[in-house]
């Protein structure tokens, strides 16, 4: 069956194949800097419940096992123009707590100093995920970050959210400034 890529511009939303019960959320930038990614599982008012819907590089897996990190690639180990994801997230649909409502898919820089506005060719792609033998399929929406940051050290990239009894991709490219903390005040985590 031949895959349909969706490639989407900032403010689309998507709808995920019902079919996907898993997906990959691969993040890729042009930049030799530590960026992580982080996911908040939100719910009807649009904040985590408590620390543990908060998925990042110290504490890798959401205790429902719906949500986990592949790890923190630092940026002094990514060559620049290296192809593939630097980071990614990886989403178990049938796993998500019934009280959560959207999933934010968050980009923050480590390193104090760079902003936003230095990282080129900034991405967020889905792809779908086998059940049967974890095998990572082909890339069904692809989102490129072009929005021109200046201050911004943190960017809400996209958000998987529930409508109805599917699921969906919203491209966003909110900038925060105050990198992970501010993004952890805005969805109520005491980042301290």
């Amino acid at each position: 069956m031949a895959v349909n890529l969706q490639k989407v511009t900032k403010g689309q939303k998507v709808s995920l194949e019902k079919s996907m019960k898993m997906a990959l959320i691969g993040l890729g930038w042009g930049a030799k800097f530590d960026l992580d990614v982080s996911a908040f599982l939100l719910g009807p008012n649009g904040l985590c419940t408590n620390d543990q819907d908060f998925v990042f590089y110290g504490n890798l897996t959401h205790p429902s096992g719906a949500v986990f990190s592949k790890g923190d690639e630092r940026g002094d180990n990514v060559e620049d123009g290296e192809e593939g994801d630097d980071e990614q997230i990886v989403v178990d649909f049938s796993k998500v707590p019934a009280y959560v409502d959207k999933i934010a898919i968050v980009v923050t820089i480590y390193d104090q100093g760079p902003t936003f506005g230095q990282v080129k060719d900034a991405y967020v792609r889905v792809a779908k995920i086998n059940n049967a033998d974890d095998e990572v399929g082909e890339t069904v929406i692809e989102y490129n970050l072009e929005e021109e940051f200046s201050t911004e050290t943190a960017v809400l990239a996209a958000e998987i959210f529930r409508s109805g009894s599917e699921w969906k991709f919203h491209a966003l490219g909110q900038g925060f400034e105050g990198g992970l903390a501010s993004v952890c005040a805005n969805y109520g985590i005491d980042a301290e």
